[in-house]
């Protein structure tokens, strides 16, 4: 059960970077520069908490 949660988390984790490097590529077309800044001002933060999640649900401390 232990290993179903961990894919568990990792799936999560993929979808995160997923979803992150969509939002990225989006921008790159857009002419919407107050957000893309605010996107890149963000990003590394929302990556540093999923990190911090990811290590709480992870007390084995694998990456």
């Amino acid at each position: 059960m232990a290993s179903d949660f961990y894919g568990g988390v990792e799936l999560i984790g993929a979808a995160f970077k997923a979803v992150m490097l969509a939002v990225a590529s989006n921008l790159l077309g857009d002419d919407a520069e107050q957000l893309r800044a605010r996107t890149s001002y963000n990003r590394p933060n929302l990556f540093a908490r999923f990190e911090l999640a990811r290590k709480s649900l992870r007390p084995d401390g694998e990456t």
